[in-house]
C-alpha cells in the first residue's frame, strides 16, 4: 500500500504540472487572439469620430476629445484648436459648426475616409483629384477630403453654416 502511495505522489506534481501548462498555454492563446481582434479592430476605428463633435458645445467637445483647447475669437465665432494643432473648430453659435481635421496623410485618399472620420461610407457628390466632397450627409451640410502627397491631406466638415 505504501508503495502506491509513494507512486501516486510522484504522479501528481507531475499532472499538476501539465495542468498548469495548459492552463497557461490556454491563456496565451486568449491573449493572443484578444490582440488579433484589437488589431484588427484598431485599423477600422476612427482617427477622429466627427459624430460625436458636430453640433456640440464648447464643453462637451472638449470632454469628447480629453485634450485642452487654445482658443481664439474670430468673424465667424470663437475657433478652438485641439490634440496638438489636429483639430481646429469653430464654434457658430456656441455649436461646433465648422471642423478641421489635420494630419492625416495615412489615410488613403478615396471614399471609404468617410470611415476614419467616424461617418459611414457614402457616394460624394463631386470627385476630383484635388478633393472629394460630400453634400447634405445626413446631419452635415458638406464633408470635403483634400489630396495630400500620398493620401488625405486633411478634411473639413460643414455641420450647419455655410
Amino acid at each position: 500500500m505504501n508503495v502506491i502511495h509513494a507512486r501516486l505522489d510522484r504522479i501528481r506534481p507531475r499532472a499538476d504540472i501539465l495542468r498548469t501548462k495548459g492552463t497557461g498555454m490556454r491563456k496565451l492563446i486568449r491573449v493572443a487572439l484578444l490582440l488579433c481582434c484589437a488589431n484588427a479592430l484598431a485599423g477600422n476605428a476612427p482617427e477622429v469620430n466627427v459624430l460625436h463633435l458636430a453640433g456640440k458645445s464648447q464643453t462637451q467637445v472638449s470632454n469628447e476629445l480629453k485634450s485642452s483647447s487654445k482658443c481664439k475669437s474670430g468673424k465667424y465665432g470663437i475657433s478652438c484648436v485641439y490634440s496638438k494643432d489636429k483639430i481646429e473648430i469653430v464654434f457658430i453659435n456656441g455649436r461646433a459648426d465648422w471642423i478641421t481635421v489635420n494630419d492625416l496623410e495615412h489615410i488613403p485618399y478615396d471614399d471609404a475616409a468617410l470611415l476614419k472620420l467616424g461617418l459611414p461610407k457614402a457616394q460624394p457628390t463631386f470627385k476630383s483629384a484635388q478633393v472629394i466632397r460630400w453634400s447634405k450627409m445626413k446631419g452635415f451640410r458638406e464633408i470635403s477630403i483634400f489630396k495630400g502627397r500620398s493620401g488625405v491631406d486633411y478634411a473639413y466638415i460643414k455641420v450647419a453654416t455655410q
